[in-house]
């Protein structure tokens, strides 16, 4: 078997040139202490995967580490359950176009961990890079893809992210690049510690899907798909990351998002100068909240709510060309934690290329008190800079407290005050 194995190996390799997609033979992992890929004793049958083979990893008893000794190419990858680390060691995995790159299966979980070194899909640019179908699929509750200090790049177009599991991207070193559409994240994707990631033709985020880009020193660059994001979805960036929203469909395309979007200290921005391109808007259910700044052409509130800060926290967030309220029951919730500039909400727009930092009121202006703030003293609150404050909110709710708020100078400075009622005068009678 060995013997004619390597006899044939330099016709299969003549034969690849013509028949680049056939898969041969399907090679099973069968060492539990783990080891070498090269070694042909730790594989059923007792041959190394060879150019168009399928590499098969399914043993449970362990978690257990493969070595690297040399690049690789195999048509296929596929861990069907298990706990296994694949130390690359600084070399190249490559897989076919062709490739249907698997981790778990519906009814068992995989965790895997890619380290020192790339996985790539070949020949993913120009024609045939979509190949056929699903090029990768996470799936099996509790299964795992960990890029720790590892890339892992062309392979994921088509890639499905199933419900209970995740992707972690992880380290200076790491990056997560899909040449294409992620046509379903129902699992999380965590990229962290100065880790990068690229989805810019669009990640379809669906009921359950969580993205989280943790900085400082974090890039990536993807595109929410047209679909937009559907209610308990939702996108985390913060701790200093940036991320660029790549791609808009047509001009005049209006992104709908009712998932929840947060910053915390980080940056959400798009590359589009032109008026008809970068507009996003939150519809019912859908939340932009937090702090940092948004730099696109105009975030619509068709429904959904705007909130600096976050819950029960101030905060400030800036935004560049335009804030429209579009619908009555559009809410921009602010809350006051004191009268300190930094202790209660703010919303700031600034004028550029995108647009003149303008905001457009109406719907619901709620204000409310956070950490036990009652203001004892005459008080003004600042919630609103902007070059210009067009229209009015439908709505102004106050709390009700003991004393006066007024509006008047709401839409001209964006300030809101607060009086105190009068105290009553002690009077004594000897």
């Amino acid at each position: 078997m060995n013997m004619n194995r390597t006899l044939l190996a330099l016709a299969t390799t003549l034969s690849l040139a013509v028949l680049p997609g056939v898969q041969a033979d399907t090679i099973t992992w069968t060492n539990a202490a783990g080891g070498s890929f090269h070694e042909p004793l730790n594989w059923s049958p007792n041959v190394v995967p060879f150019t168009n083979d399928t590499a098969v990893f399914e043993l449970t008893n362990a978690a257990y580490k493969v070595t690297w000794n040399e690049n690789v190419t195999n048509h296929t990858h596929i861990v069907r359950a298990g706990t296994v680390t694949f130390d690359l060691q600084g070399h190249t995995y490559s897989l076919s176009k062709l490739c249907t790159n698997t981790i778990g299966t519906a009814t068992s979980a995989a965790n895997v961990t890619f380290t020192n070194g790339t996985v790539v899909r070949l020949e993913a640019t120009g024609s045939g890079i979509y190949g056929t179908g699903l090029n990768f699929s996470l799936r099996g509750t509790g299964s795992s893809l960990h890029l720790r200090n590892a890339k892992y790049r062309y392979i994921v177009y088509y890639a499905s992210i199933y419900s209970g599991t995740q992707i972690v991207v992880d380290g200076p070193e790491a990056d997560l690049y899909g040449h294409g559409y992620a046509s379903s994240m129902q699992g999380r994707l965590v990229v962290t510690n100065g880790a990068f990631m690229n989805y810019s033709a669009s990640i379809n985020i669906k009921v359950g899907g969580s993205i989280h880009i943790s900085g400082p020193g974090n890039r990536a660059i993807f595109s929410i798909n047209s679909a937009g994001m559907p209610t308990n979805s939702s996108v985390l960036i913060d701790n200093g990351a940036e991320v660029e929203h790549g791609y808009l469909s047509a001009d005049n395309f209006i992104l709908p998002i009712a998932g929840t979007v947060t910053l915390g200290n980080a940056r959400w921005y798009d590359t589009y100068t032109m008026l008809n391109r970068g507009l996003r808007s939150f519809n019912t259910n859908g939340v932009l909240q937090g702090t940092g700044s948004v730099e696109m052409q105009r975030v619509i509130n068709n429904g959904g709510t705007i909130r600096p800060g976050g819950s029960q926290q101030a905060g400030l967030l800036s935004f560049t060309g335009l804030i429209t309220n579009a619908a009555p029951s559009s809410v921009t919730d602010m809350e006051l934690g004191g009268t300190a500039t930094n202790d209660y909400d703010r919303i700031r727009l600034v004028a550029g290329a995108r647009g003149p930092g303008t905001l457009y009121a109406g719907g619901i202006l709620k204000v409310s008190l956070i950490n036990g703030f009652v203001p004892q003293q005459p008080a003004t609150f600042k919630l609103f800079e902007a070059v210009d404050i067009v229209g009015t909110f439908d709505t102004v709710d106050m709390p009700a407290l003991s004393g006066t708020w007024s509006t008047a100078a709401l839409y001209e400075s964006g300030e809101i005050t607060f009086e105190p009622a009068p105290k009553g005068t002690l009077i004594m009678f000897n």
